[in-house]
């Protein structure tokens, strides 16, 4: 893919939102709404941090989380069965043996897999076409480097097939990995017969430069990927640096085009981008500029190589295991720079009003003129990445928020050189590199008419029994009102096929397709209550996909699709009349009222796609209802949909998961008390940002790796990666605004107000949901004390509040809990994440049903008075 996202091709050196109405909605708390709004928007004492002390002493912090342990897992020993009970559902719905459908690319196809008997990934691959018995490639049960941790991280293999380099993940979840080389042998059966080329240290990334060379990345003190290192495999020679990047903010990444052509340099803000592009027949040849950095502007880059042109793929030298010193001259590696029908693929949002991306294209020979403009998504859509193709591009897109794809056929000569002869026809067709404009506001404008409301009520529909081999009776409405600033437009673009994807299809994932001339483009799709199914759509098609291959849970899984539905519905934010996408996953037979968990993330302008969660299932089967709110910082309405919630304006994330709250207690589908909201790492400051604003209408919280610390995590400017969060949460260090919106939306800082003003005027805090938090010791991402200061300061608060105590777990203890979770860093241990869902959601189970209990009581004692 032309974007960094590490979703495509790993293996194989490649790129890897209806309104409140007035009334009921939210009745029954608008007075403690009024309350707690109160303890939002006072100011803190500067000097009152009780708990600032976990910052700066690591061994005291690492006791304190042990303490906190020992007395939280004291409190929930009587959640164990239902923990035990939750985790057999979810392992009862997993096959024992995992293997993931084989795929070509090169001469052999790809496949990992694995099984009870042995838990972690094993990478296998066999020539095309043949019936052989597979090469063991690794095996991460086995294979001694890999013993003390749970996979591999990046695999690559050289373009000849005859070496791997992988890096073996560094303990303790720090960033710096090394990397090991091996040759592969002829016809190997095995893991017998390879033996260790290199192996290179202080590795964060890295891809083959021909199949003698590794380009790899090292990282600085504050992990920040920034050095770009040549490293041969054979023969003579040292390691050499060809790229190194002195901004802070700028994260350095590697790529290589799908044809093998190029391989690619990307030097990264949040905001902008720069590429530069190495010749894989050229080894000692320094990055090639291929357009100047500039504030505002993102590209991203494959290569195309038009029909009847000589292939663009860099010449290879012969066999490098029998000369190593082989090494093609350099004129045949420059020479593809002339050849005609060369030209880079872009990914940018260069001359566009509304920042989003588009596809354009230059001379690979001369990259800095002027950029032709091939295709602009129409209004409600937005492009997120590409695939290429030797006739056709794929495009990744968002389709009035939902996951999208469309081909681009490139079959009509739109490259030819020839085809732009006038100053009136480049002006007409194609824009300047420097022109740049990004004005930008709060949020997106409509332009143009929406959807009325017959067109929305038509919309919904179930999903036809005969498309991709989904079951009769399988329910899935889709109310597809445009999100904030689109217009359904179908009328069909000359050239684009959209993809007719399913509308239960809540994750769309490419698949491996690492053949450049491969005639169809394989979709992986999936559902939090339907696996995965393969698809492949023809390039040259209508849009219609193929099945290839449907996952089905076990005969032994209590669940099955039949029973649950998806919705795909519209909350109004809280703060405006923005429209905010909400995806419902119910059991057909949804009882009003019945628990919900409620997730959002809502930063970085990542989407929350959620697919096939087996530690999901228990709850549905339980009667739960799962909602996901894609609120405002997220991607799913592009650009503008992201850049909405950054800054000073990042609470709009909060806002709109409020208004999501309000909508499903409007809808019936929770009750209050019986909600519980879930958010990992920025999503949970997005999460406990509704527990302090609307804690009394939540039963309970969960909070993973949490980001909670807002201030006192980003407000150093000297602090590793703050300078790079700046577009993020806004220059918190520096302006005042900032600052202020930091403080007001920051869950410590509103937790240690409702604490200072409840000791100075003995009146108990607002009602809190029990939160329990787990963070991971060696994170090098989020700082585990931001949590550890948070359930201090809410469990300060519980101390001097007597309502708290009817919504305890137990009579005795704090409803707050605090948990490590094992060494593996910022994302955990796959080995361990079965076990630690049964736990977090045995803990929010017990907590809502104690909530609710405790409600009922309530109302039966007001309904006894006279």
């Amino acid at each position: 893919m032309g974007r960094c996202t590490g979703t495509l091709r790993g293996i194989c050196g490649l790129k890897n939102l209806p309104a409140i109405l007035s009334g009921t909605a939210g009745h029954c708390c608008i007075d403690a709404c009024a309350v707690q709004q109160r303890w939002l928007c006072t100011s803190t004492s500067s000097n009152f941090d009780p708990f600032k002390w976990m910052e700066h002493s690591k061994p005291s912090f690492f006791k304190h989380v042990a303490r906190k342990e020992v007395r939280a897992r004291k409190l929930m020993s009587s959640l164990q069965p239902l923990q035990k009970d939750l985790l057999q559902q979810a392992l009862a719905s997993l096959h024992p043996e995992q293997r993931h459908l084989p795929e070509p690319s090169g001469s052999y196809e790809y496949w990992t897999m694995r099984c009870m008997d042995a838990p972690k990934p094993v990478l296998l691959r066999r020539a095309l076409r043949s019936s052989s018995r597979p090469e063991v490639l690794l095996d991460a049960n086995e294979d001694p480097e890999l013993c003390e941790v749970e996979c591999w991280g990046q695999v690559k293999i050289s373009p000849n097939g005859r070496r791997i380099a992988f890096t073996v993940p560094a303990v303790r979840g720090a960033a710096r990995a090394r990397a090991i080389v091996r040759e592969i042998p002829t016809a190997s059966c095995g893991l017998a017969g390879m033996w260790d080329l290199a192996e290179v240290p202080k590795v964060v990334a890295l891809e083959w430069l021909g199949d003698q060379n590794l380009v790899y990345t090292m990282a600085d003190a504050s992990q920040r990927p920034y050095k770009v290192l040549r490293h041969p495999v054979v023969g003579s020679g040292g390691t050499t640096k060809i790229f190194q990047e002195p901004d802070p903010t700028r994260f350095v990444s590697l790529g290589t085009t799908k044809d093998g052509a190029l391989v690619t340099i990307n030097s990264n803000t949040k905001t902008s981008s720069e590429v530069h592009i190495l010749l894989p027949g050229d080894p000692t040849a320094m990055p090639k500029c291929i357009a100047p950095r500039q504030p505002g502007l993102e590209y991203y880059v494959e290569h195309y190589q038009s029909k009847g042109s000589p292939p663009a793929s860099a010449p290879s030298s012969k066999d490098p295991g029998s000369s190593p010193s082989s090494v093609p001259h350099v004129d045949s590696a420059l020479a593809m720079l002339s050849q005609p029908g060369s030209h880079l693929m872009l990914l940018t949002n260069s001359g566009n009003s509304t920042g989003e991306l588009r596809l354009m294209t230059a001379a690979l020979d001369q990259p800095e003129r002027e950029w032709q403009l091939l295709y602009e998504s129409p209004t409600g859509t937005t492009i997120s990445d590409m695939d290429m193709f030797a006739e056709h591009c794929v495009l990744y897109e968002r389709r009035h928020g939902r996951p999208a794809a469309s081909i681009v056929s490139l079959k009509n000569d739109l490259l030819e050189e020839d085809e732009v002869d006038t100053e009136e026809d480049v002006a007409d067709s194609s824009t300047s590199v420097p022109s740049l404009a990004l004005g930008m506001p709060d949020g997106p404008v409509a332009d143009g008419d929406v959807d009325t409301e017959e067109e929305v009520s038509e919309s919904s529909t179930s999903v036809p029994s005969l498309a991709l081999g989904m079951p009769d009776g399988f329910m899935c409405e889709a109310t597809s009102t445009p999100t904030e600033g689109s217009v359904v437009s179908d009328r069909p673009v000359p050239g684009v096929t959209p993809l007719q994807l399913p509308a239960w299809a809540t994750s769309v994932a490419p698949g491996l397709n690492g053949d450049p001339n491969a005639t169809s483009v394989r979709l992986v799709l999936s559902s939090p209550i339907e696996p995965e199914t393969h698809v492949d759509f023809r390039l040259d098609g209508d849009g219609v996909g193929e099945l290839v291959h449907q996952d089905k849970l076990p005969d032994e899984s209590p669940h099955s699709p039949d029973d649950y539905g998806i919705r795909h519905l519209h909350a109004t934010s809280a703060y405006d009349d923005v429209e905010v996408p909400l995806t419902v996953v119910h059991p057909v037979h949804r009882v009003r009222g019945s628990p919900l968990l409620l997730t959002a993330y809502g930063a970085y302008g990542e989407c929350l796609d959620p697919g096939m969660d087996a530690s999901l299932l228990p709850l549905l089967g339980r009667g739960w209802t799962l909602a996901f709110a894609h609120v405002r910082g997220g991607g799913e309405g592009g650009r503008r949909w992201h850049l909405a919630a950054t800054g000073a304006n990042k609470c709009r994330s909060v806002d709109d998961l409020e208004g999501c709250l309000d909508f499903l207690l409007y809808e019936g589908y929770g009750d209050q008390g019986n909600i519980a909201v879930e958010g990992t790492s920025a999503g949970a400051l997005v999460a406990a940002g509704l527990v302090m604003r609307r804690g009394q209408d939540l039963g309970a919280a969960l909070l993973r790796t949490p980001f909670l610390d807002l201030l006192a995590t980003t407000a150093d400017p000297r602090a590793p990666l703050v300078a790079h969060e700046v577009s993020e949460w806004g220059d918190i260090a520096g302006d005042a605004t900032c600052r202020r919106a930091a403080t007001l939306l920051c869950p410590y800082q509103s937790a240690l107000r409702m604490l200072e003003e409840t000791k100075a005027t003995e009146e108990p805090p607002p009602q809190l949901p029990p939160v329990l938090a787990t963070v991971a010791l060696d994170d090098d991402r989020v700082p585990s004390w931001a949590a550890g200061k948070f359930i201090g300061a809410l469990q300060a608060l519980e101390r001097h509040s007597d309502l708290g105590m009817s919504r305890r777990l137990h009579l005795r203890g704090s409803s707050h809990c605090l948990l490590q979770r094992q060494s593996g860093g910022h994302f955990g241990h796959e080995q361990q994440y079965y076990k630690d869902r049964a736990e977090e959601y045995a803990f929010i189970i017990a907590a809502c049903e104690r909530s609710k209990k405790s409600k009922e009581e309530e109302k039966e004692k007001k309904q006894l008075k006279p």
